[in-house]
């Protein structure tokens, strides 16, 4: 059957100037029969071929994330579920990916850009020191220079191209820069990597954590106004709980910071303009002293920045500090309160990319990043323990850096396109990310010509991306390590870095039973079955609370087959 989809995909294609065996050949892999394929050309080939639009239908195909009318019912239809809810919003958001389509989606909008520089393929690999994942309160070590050439040497040498230096170039981003360090730390990883670049013909940027890692810092920690307060009386969050540090567990990381805290913010200052911008400004310098300035990648100032973690689940909703430094109060709280602690993210992400830049960093070089989750918009969930409390429409773009965020297979470009041309296209990036989505599995054995990794990287490069910095290199036995060094994978560089025309990941033909397609069914379509059928809704009760253990748990296949057993309850299986 041809779908709007199909068509859409033939005249990205052509209009790129793809061959028509080519594209054939693609849609084949995917499991378009031969009439179909006929008849999708047979329809496009007699219009004129123009850059794709997208039309509410594909829009509405492509856009399933519950919207605040879905949670709104389900607040009303399930008394005493909203929290169970919200931690389902919260992990699927985050871990899974699971807005838009599933991988093979076929990317709607422009994302049109104006750019005409380099554009760099990076892998974030330069370490600079190793974070706990048991969230201890360990003293940061750097990394020696050695350890960093021995794995970026890795990377260079499966790939085995650089690019031109003029359009397409290879890099290293290393990161993450934290609190944790010491400003001769910083000097010397920032001072390494571009010794690094130099002498291996690679480019190299540097990934700030802008508040996570800070352990080491018990001189701001432990004072009450630098940390976050979890409501009107000043009670400490004691600490800031990320899923994927300690499993999550409620006792090992250092409070979540104070964003506008006076004392924070001279710090962030005194880093940015004194510390690290000056130290790579420093390093650019030299670069363009023997014209290789096309070696410094960029900076991307922060890590999925955002205020609300899983945290709120155990400490309640927290920001009251931010707040109070912006003069609310018990007597005096903000109309909207996620509103609010948006303009304190937005205000936080500035306070980052203004400091990079007065330091002497073009914008152009500066980026944000942030955690994309799709077409709705951050803090409309029902749930007070939204992970993230930020909007992209206003923190992802400000005047001195382009915007960043992190993107897990192509589901989300179509969304992720209409964004970036509501705010006036430009150069964009992603910051985290690599070609699987964070729910699905990846066959590292893959040497099909429709590689889902030079889709990932056609819908980013293809549409004004100035970078993508791969994740996943050297996670070994993950899906992540599969998708990102797997054969085809390797292929797809090398083809970027060649120059040729990457081919963008068509429609499939086949139906999505990923486990996150599966849950973002059952978050979509729940609340209107359970409004319909109220008697029923202890059983939808006991299940949701059952799949939103296993999605804690990290139990894919159990939460494959709890979503099943929703589905089968509401007559969709």
């Amino acid at each position: 059957m041809v779908t709007p989809q199909l068509l859409e995909y033939i005249r990205q294609q052509l209009t790129a100037k793809v061959g028509k065996e080519d594209i054939k050949k693609v849609l084949v892999t995917q499991g378009w029969t031969e009439q179909d394929i006929q008849e999708a050309f047979a329809t496009v080939a007699p219009t004129t071929i123009a850059p794709p639009v997208a039309s509410p239908q594909q829009i509405s195909a492509s856009s399933a994330t519950p919207t605040k009318t879905h949670w709104t019912l389900i607040a009303i239809a399930l008394v005493g579920l909203v929290i169970i809810v919200g931690a389902v919003w919260v992990l699927k958001t985050h871990l899974f990916g699971l807005t838009g389509p599933g991988a093979t989606s076929t990317p709607v909008g422009t994302a049109t850009s104006t750019y005409n520089g380099i554009q760099y393929l990076l892998f974030q690999s330069g370490g600079t020191y190793g974070p706990s994942s048991t969230g201890s309160m360990q003293q940061p070590q750097l990394l020696p220079k050695a350890g960093n050439e021995k794995a970026i040497d890795k990377i260079v040498d499966a790939i085995g191209e650089r690019g031109d230096h003029v359009k397409r170039q290879l890099g290293i981003m290393f990161g993450p820069y934290t609190f944790d360090m010491t400003d001769a730390q910083v000097r010397q990883s920032i001072d390494d990597a571009f010794a690094i670049a130099e002498e291996k013909d690679v480019a190299v940027g540097f990934h700030i954590d802008d508040s996570m890692f800070w352990a080491a810092r018990k001189d701001l920690w432990s004072v009450k106004d630098n940390v976050e307060w979890s409501d009107w009386k000043g009670t400490i969050v004691p600490h800031r709980i990320i899923g994927w540090v300690a499993n999550g567990a409620n006792d090992f990381l250092a409070p979540p910071m104070c964003y506008n805290s006076p004392v924070i913010i001279a710090e962030v200052k005194r880093l940015t303009t004194e510390v690290m911008g000056p130290e790579i400004v420093k390093g650019v310098a030299h670069l363009k002293s023997i014209n290789k300035e096309y070696l410094f990648a960029g900076v991307i100032a922060g890590w999925e920045t955002h205020i609300q973690d899983e945290g709120g689940i155990y400490y309640g909703t927290y920001g009251y500090c931010a707040l109070h430094n912006l003069g609310y109060s018990a007597n005096n709280p903000p109309k909207d309160f996620d509103t609010a602690l948006a303009g304190v993210v937005n205000d936080w992400i500035v306070l980052w990319t203004k400091g990079l830049y007065d330091a002497g960093i073009p914008r152009e070089k500066v980026y944000t990043h942030i955690a994309y989750g799709g077409e709705q918009t951050y803090g409309q969930t029902a749930s007070s323990h939204d992970f993230n409390k930020q909007n992209p429409h206003s923190t992802a773009f400000n005047d001195y850096s382009y915007p960043g965020f992190s993107i897990y297979g192509t589901g989300f470009y179509s969304g992720l396109y209409k964004l970036l041309d509501a705010n006036g296209g430009g150069p964009w990036g992603i910051a985290e990310g690599t070609a699987v989505g964070l729910g699905n599995s990846f066959n590292a054995s893959d040497t099909t010509s429709a590689s889902p990794m030079e889709g990932y990287l056609a819908g980013a490069f293809n549409h004004g991306a100035i970078y993508v910095d791969v994740f996943g290199w050297g996670d070994q036995g993950s899906a992540f390590d599969k998708a990102t060094t797997g054969t085809s994978s390797i292929a797809a560089y090398q083809k970027f870095l060649r120059g040729e025309t990457l081919i963008e990941a068509p429609v499939s033909a086949s139906s999505d039973t990923s486990p996150a397609s599966k849950i973002k069914k059952v978050m979509a379509d729940l609340p209107a079955w359970i409004q319909a059928h109220p008697d029923r809704k202890s059983e939808a009760s006991a299940l949701l609370e059952k799949l939103e253990g296993y999605i804690k748990a990290d139990d894919l296949t159990n939460a494959s087959k709890t979503a099943d057993d929703i589905l089968s309850l509401i007559g969709e299986k």
